[in-house]
């Protein structure tokens, strides 16, 4: 007896959907930890399990260094590293300052979502520090004087 089967393959676009529902602020505090509500990504039609939803690093963070507990260590993250949606969701992923800030800082990092049936295009992550009001702040105030000329420094500027 001689079967035959008929095979039809039907391409499906795949699409990447990336959501960043709570911005990653910092305040007063130089580290913190990434979760599934700052960065979450979503394929569609065909899901993909968070493991299999990779976060590809393009370009690091200037002002801090994102990092991945492995084994209750911390392993620094950096160009060409990887991290998935499983890592956020069970809140493996952080981020700290390399040194206590005090302005305003906007950071961010350049990276895609590589799945096993697409690649996104780059993304951005913004991360903003905001200093406590108490933190020092740095003010510039000039002093103009003539050459010959004397002025005063007073409480003003300082």
């Amino acid at each position: 007896m001689i079967h035959n089967f008929r095979l039809m393959f039907i391409p499906m676009n795949v699409k990447i959907q990336v959501f960043n529902r709570e911005v990653f602020m910092l305040n007063g505090t130089e580290s913190g930890t990434l979760s599934r509500a700052n960065l979450f990504a979503w394929t569609f039609p065909k899901s993909y399990p968070p493991e299999k939803l990779v976060y590809h690093i393009e370009e690091p963070p200037k002002y801090g260094i994102l990092s991945r507990k492995i084994n209750g260590k911390s392993r620094r993250i950096g160009v060409s590293s990887n991290f998935t949606q499983a890592d956020l969701d069970n809140q493996l992923i952080s981020f700290k300052l390399h040194f206590m800030q005090y302005s305003i800082i906007n950071d961010f990092f350049l990276f895609r979502v590589i799945t096993p049936a697409i690649s996104s295009e780059s993304l951005r992550f913004e991360i903003i520090f905001v200093p406590t009001q108490t933190s020092i702040q740095l003010v510039n105030r000039t002093v103009v004087v003539q050459e010959g000329e004397t002025a005063t420094v007073s409480g003003f500027f300082f």
